[in-house]
């Protein structure tokens, strides 16, 4: 994966430790943040200790090595040869991956000594009260709910896609038709639980139909226990699985992920891995930790603890179930890619590091973030918004469409940022485009998907348009109608837009003008009370006054290109959106002038056009027969325009 180089071009230099390199889940994490990283600006670096590495079987510490290159990968025997390794290197950010309890070496007060920052993923809930992590990742909101750090996240553990599509069948002689189910993980007696026997005791008998237990790296009371329980369709291979290839070679080959663990799991990434290759879960409660619950509910079937009864029931329904199976396994597929991908993990991380990075106080969450987190709470869950957007199906949008059937080129792939419920995405797609829209709230994608199913060329995807998962340069053109005005990272997110854009590719926005004098002269002149208003409307006629002053001003200076400020604003968030107004969720001051300039800094040739009452209207036709100059022409039309769309093209060629 090539990704662009930090803004700035500033190499930052980070150190991913954890105290072994076994086969864990915690280390196969680390490694996937550390190839996330590694290049594109960051000077990665891995250290671990030499003997829980050796006594875990130092399975990782090959393919790090290879990753990074072997002397980037330390290896230490005691604190005094760790904190000279970390004088060497001297990193901005040492990043630890721990339990979180306490002042658990190397998170002590010595370690800020060496590095500006200090983050912590936090895998089992602890609380270290020491101050001297600077930012705790938590890899389930599970755990974040009771942890009681300072600056802190949400940070789930990264899974990669399927990586091929082989399997073991033929090399281990499974039948095709045989229902395989299968567990994946450590050979630690300490974490079996014989419920998965126990049942599949019940589903030899039962199932009717032929089925088989496959089991990856076993613990050796897992075997006794079956030998004890008479099992005949249980089979166990040795070794571990590392790869990447060989957890896709493994997934391919079972049907369900019978997972059982008796201290249970924080997060659970074999059935994070799982739900990511489509297969459906039977999992268990456990005494100790549960944050796997929300997940296999989202994929299979969560019994009570030491119910193996239960857990043979739902086994035998998926077992007997083909469709089932199938069903809950894209469902489970769906919520993994919208979660857990590889690289949209990786991109959030980098967004933490960048954060860590622009003050040297303490991590705080920026306005924008907070923004953003307010406004997906809310999209993700307002069903009242949600039943407001299904208005926008009343007759399309025509003058976009027309944009875009204008410059799009016949089948091209064209990427609908801030899509909703699909409206303008089954447009594009009925105009013969190849259409994907995104929208950050699961809630719309959901009902975009159910409204618009059955489509070939038309997907729907959850994806954050200021930060998205897809690879660069891989749409031929990308649009955006009446979605920026509600966007809290404007520049982020023409940022991604124009990234995502192959060279000679056409980004079309549509968006409204909120920098109109004459409405809030308008709005001066008529006033009346109203029972709510939208975030940049005044609440009195002299404050109207006064509004209409400064937006008349920051029109003036940006006409100008004396203003590149970009004025956010505070949007109101109301489940009764008829008492709010239209645009009551606006983020900023829309505006052409800050769109243009934008993507002009971003290597685009952008145009404007004005529908409406614009540039296009009769009065601006009868401004050019009178000979009046362009630019007073285009100043007419930024203030009168019912709605504003920008054409723009990536410089280049592909």
């Amino acid at each position: 994966m090539v990704r662009p180089a930090r803004p700035g071009g500033k190499i930052v230099r980070i150190v991913h430790h954890s105290n072994q390199l076994g086969i864990g889940g915690t280390e196969k994490c680390m490694q996937y943040f550390l190839e996330y990283l590694n290049g594109s600006g960051y000077d990665c670096y891995c250290m671990h200790k030499r003997q829980l590495t050796d006594l875990a079987g130092g399975y990782r510490e090959s393919i790090l090595k290879e990753l990074l290159g072997a002397e980037k990968v330390m290896a230490y025997s005691s604190a005094e040869e760790l904190f000279s390794f970390a004088a060497v290197v001297r990193p901005e950010i040492f990043h630890v991956h721990r339990s979180g309890r306490g002042p658990e070496f190397p998170v002590v007060p010595r370690l800020k000594e060496y590095c500006s920052k200090v983050v912590e993923t936090n895998v089992f809930g602890g609380f270290d009260p020491s101050g001297v992590v600077d930012l705790t990742l938590f890899v389930n909101g599970y755990l974040a709910r009771g942890g009681r750090a300072g600056p802190s996240a949400v940070l789930f553990n990264p899974v990669k896609r399927p990586r091929h599509g082989r399997d073991l069948r033929g090399k281990l002689r499974i039948s095709g038709k045989t229902v395989v189910l299968g567990r994946i993980g450590r050979p630690d007696d300490r974490i079996f639980d014989p419920i998965s026997l126990r049942a599949f005791s019940i589903l030899e008998r039962e199932a009717g139909v032929d089925v088989l237990y496959l089991v990856q790296s076993p613990p050796p009371a897992m075997v006794r226990a079956a030998a004890e329980l008479g099992l005949c369709k249980v089979r166990f291979l040795a070794g571990p699985v590392i790869s990447d290839d060989e957890v896709t070679e493994f997934y391919n080959t079972i049907d369900i992920l019978a997972h059982s663990r008796l201290d249970g799991e924080t997060f659970g990434l074999t059935i994070a891995e799982a739900m990511m290759h489509g297969k459906p879960v039977v999992s268990h409660r456990s005494l100790v930790a549960n944050g796997h619950k929300a997940f296999v509910e989202e994929c299979g079937f969560f019994v009570a603890a030491g119910d193996h009864r239960a857990y043979a029931h739902r086994a035998l329904e998926l077992c007997r179930d083909a469709g089932l199976r199938r069903r809950l396994g894209e469902k489970g597929r769906r919520f993994a890619e919208e979660n857990f991908l590889f690289e949209k993990v990786g991109a959030q991380l980098e967004r933490y590091y960048e954060g860590l990075m622009e003050t040297r106080t303490r991590l705080q969450p920026s306005p924008r973030d907070s923004a953003k987190k307010t406004m997906h709470d809310f999209y993700s869950s307002s069903n009242s918004y949600k039943e407001s957007l299904k208005g926008n199906d009343r007759s399309g949008y025509p003058e976009m469409l027309q944009a875009c059937s204008s410059n799009f080129g016949p089948g091209a792939r064209v990427l609908d940022c801030g899509c909703g419920l699909g409206s303008f995405t089954r447009l594009l797609a009925g105009a013969g485009f190849d259409a994907t829209g995104v929208d950050i709230s699961p809630l719309f994608i959901a009902e975009a998907r159910r409204r618009h199913a059955g489509r070939e060329n038309m997907r729907f995807l959850v994806e954050d348009a200021s930060c998205m998962s897809f690879p660069d340069r891989c749409f031929d053109g990308v649009s955006s109608t009446l979605f920026l005005e509600h966007s809290a990272d404007v520049e982020g997110t023409l940022t991604e837009m124009a990234r995502v854009l192959r060279p000679g590719g056409i980004l079309i926005v549509n968006l409204p003008s909120f920098l109109d004098p004459v409405q809030h002269l308008s709005d001066f002149v008529h006033w009346k009370k109203k029972p709510a208003y939208r975030p940049w409307e005044a609440r009195s006629r002299i404050g109207a006054m006064l509004r209409f002053v400064r937006i008349s001003a920051i029109m003036a200076l940006k006409w100008l290109k004396l203003n590149r400020k970009i004025y956010y604003l505070t949007p109101v968030l109301s489940e009764n959106e008829a008492a709010c107004g239209h645009d009551f969720d606006a983020t900023w001051l829309a505006n052409r002038f800050d769109v243009v300039r934008i993507l002009e800094d971003l290597g685009l040739d952008a145009t404007t056009v004005f529908p409406g009452t614009g540039m296009e209207g009769p009065v601006a036709s009868v401004m050019r027969k009178l000979g009046l100059p362009g630019r007073l022409v285009r100043a007419y039309g930024d203030m009168r325009a019912s709605g504003i769309i920008i054409i723009a093209r990536k410089k280049g060629h592909d």
